[in-house]
């Protein structure tokens, strides 16, 4: 090869100078990049073509899903037997027996008389408050159970429980022998906290009394009716302003049932007083 060919001469041409060419050694290192290049774009064909086919699969499913075929069942006729109109009726299923009634348990308190000591007799004697907590006040000592009845809506306790609506009582008491408490209390200190934490959750600082820095106590009156419900709210005390009394009114109106009080066993309405303390953090 002359020096001018070898300037412009393959590689190939210059490795297979002198040598058999037809071999097929040459051939192959002539062709190897178009084989690759061949190769190369089949393996991104494949790629591709593989990838619609799943992406097809995919997009049946969902239509699967969102269309779904309805399923045919077999469906066996069954033959009805209409009943024989000359039969008689079957008779009615028998009465329930009656259920006992369960009472709640009570404790006798009658109203005090005045007599000398030497007189009184032990059964006569007062109960101690921790007797009559939890219980109802009656005119005899019942031991029942706390899921029970008020032994005092039934005269006997082989009544049926059923007995006439008292008439209507609007007197409000002040004070009675079990005073109103708030849903889910067990006892007085226990319907304390949850009246605290109840306003603690419910109650909003009204923004104008925050703005003015304005807060104190805001006293709050109402009557728990003898039904639980909470009525005639008002406020009583000095007027603080900034919308302090309106917020307090609005969260008592808001409270649940309360537990009503009970006066001789009986369920009244009784005057309850709850202050209501605005403080600013």
């Amino acid at each position: 090869m002359n020096p001018k060919e070898l300037l412009t001469a393959d590689f190939l041409d210059i490795l297979f100078e002198g040598r058999n060419k037809a071999y097929g050694a040459y051939d192959l290192r002539v062709t190897y990049p178009k084989r690759v290049r061949n190769a190369l774009i089949g393996m991104i064909i494949f790629i591709l073509l593989s990838l619609l086919l799943y992406g097809f699969e995919l997009y049946m499913q969902k239509q699967e899903s969102l269309h779904p075929k309805p399923k045919i069942a077999d469906v066996k006729l069954t033959e009805v037997k209409l009943p024989n109109k000359n039969e008689p009726p079957p008779p009615p299923p028998p009465p329930p027996p009656p259920q006992e009634i369960k009472f709640k348990s009570a404790v006798k308190f009658t109203p005090p008389k005045v007599v000398k000591d030497e007189d009184v007799k032990p059964e006569e004697l007062p109960p101690d408050i921790s007797q009559i907590q939890n219980k109802v006040i009656s005119t005899r000592n019942i031991k029942g159970d706390p899921n029970g009845i008020d032994p005092n809506l039934v005269q006997s306790s082989s009544g049926t429980g059923v007995t006439a609506a008292p008439k209507e009582d609007n007197r409000v008491f002040q004070f009675v022998e079990q005073m109103p408490r708030f849903p889910g209390s067990i006892n007085d200190d226990d319907s304390q906290q949850k009246i605290m934490e109840y306003l603690r959750n419910h109650i909003q600082y009204p923004p104008v009394a925050r703005d003015n820095g304005i807060q104190g106590t805001v006293t709050v009156m109402f009557v728990v009716w003898s039904d639980g419900t909470i009525r005639d709210v008002h406020t009583v005390g000095p007027h603080l302003g900034g919308g302090l009394e309106e917020e307090a009114i609005r969260v008592i109106k808001s409270m649940p049932r309360w537990i009503p009080g009970r006066q001789n066993g009986r369920a009244v309405n009784v005057q309850f007083t709850i202050p209501v303390r605005f403080v600013l953090q």
